[in-house]
């Protein structure tokens, strides 16, 4: 068989089988992100659309702040095109406005390009089967590194994105394609936008920017989004995103980057896992839980990556790894309250491995 005939096969047992498909006609029924619902709509001619209903979630817009933002995602999609990032064309931006509530909505329309990246992963047959699962990372992850290669400032990138793996898609032809357009995650006249509505916080503005803006912050973010969904690749996936990154690197930032995720504070916590004769006190992994990353505080991430550490090493399950990750939500600083939730359940991990 001929070699790309071949590789193209690979994918063929996870794309779309529309025999399993059953379109939403009437309702936004799908989960979306946090900031938009979705629905499918089947074409008489076979083909498939989907509608994203961006707003609704988080009480809609103002009509203006409406027109203003569905014209901010035309413009970050023609961005992203620029800079090479696949992307399904859209067929259609609406504005609808509530006249009752005084509340507005924007539907975008494309055509569907199959089954998130994040969907697939979760699948039986990548249980074991690393190659394909290797494969899938690289696609992923070769858009974002030619995005990162165009800097507006050190390490801060010209245009930003929300690089986790949910925001990916695999069509039948084995083509990823990038479709997370909300919020549009450019620079306007007031700076870069990193969330939406805007983080009040200090901190999630300065995380918001990292984790969007920043070539080591979307690194780590690939990482991150990637072993929550399948943890005992967790080190297949830092290999792969790491290959696909350093070398379009600088010597310095490739080993800044590698030194930086060497000593990040879960890394403690993977060595204490792996090894037992390596003491880790209750005292000295409560501390790890504040300790800086790349010289910020990278606060409730450091906590996730911890808590993925556990689950890759089977202390903990993959329900609870998700449970922990939606506990732990982060668009703006967490409540006081949410974060010692987030605290005691890590020492509860450490418990269970320690047997008290």
């Amino acid at each position: 068989m001929h070699k790309n005939g071949s590789k193209k096969n690979s994918f063929l047992g996870l794309a779309f089988d529309s025999k399993e498909f059953e379109p939403l006609l009437d309702e936004y029924k799908i989960p979306g992100g946090v900031n938009s619902e979705i629905r499918y709509l089947e074409q008489p001619d076979g083909a498939v659309l989907v509608q994203a209903r961006y707003g609704a979630k988080k009480n809609g817009f103002s009509y203006e702040e409406a027109v203003i933002t569905a014209r901010y995602l035309g413009e970050y999609q023609a961005l992203l095109e620029m800079q090479k990032i696949p992307m399904p064309p859209i067929l259609g931006l609406a504005v609808e406005h509530d006249l009752f509530s005084d509340r507005a909505i924007i539907i975008k329309t494309s055509r569907w390009t199959g089954y998130d990246l994040a969907a697939l992963l979760r699948r039986k047959e990548l249980r074991e089967n690393s190659a394909l699962v290797t494969e899938l990372v690289r696609k992923m992850c070769e858009p974002v590194k030619e995005l990162c290669k165009h800097r507006h400032d050190d390490w801060e990138i010209v245009v930003g994105i929300d690089a986790r793996c949910s925001n990916f898609t695999l069509d039948q032809d084995g083509k990823v394609w990038f479709i997370d357009l909300f919020p549009a995650r450019f620079r306007t006249e007031k700076g870069p936008m990193v969330e939406w509505p805007e983080p009040l916080s200090e901190a999630g503005r300065v995380l918001g920017l990292f984790k969007h803006f920043d070539v080591r912050g979307i690194v780590l973010s690939i990482i991150s989004q990637l072993s929550r969904i399948r943890p005992e690749y967790r080190v297949l996936f830092e290999t792969e995103v790491l290959s696909a990154f350093l070398p379009s690197l600088s010597v310095e930032e490739r080993e800044h980057l590698v030194t930086g995720i060497e000593s990040a504070p879960w890394r403690a916590v993977r060595h204490w896992l792996q090894d037992r004769r390596s003491p880790l006190s209750r005292e000295s992994f409560r501390e790890l839980f504040d300790a800086p990353l790349f010289g910020l505080q990278y606060g409730v991430y450091t906590l996730r990556e911890i808590a993925t550490e556990f689950a890759a090493e089977h202390i903990i399950s993959t329900d609870e790894l998700e449970s922990f990750f939606k506990a732990s939500h982060f668009e703006d600083e967490l409540l006081k309250k949410d974060m010692e939730h987030l605290y005691s359940e890590l020492l509860r991990f450490y418990d269970r491995v320690s047997g008290v």
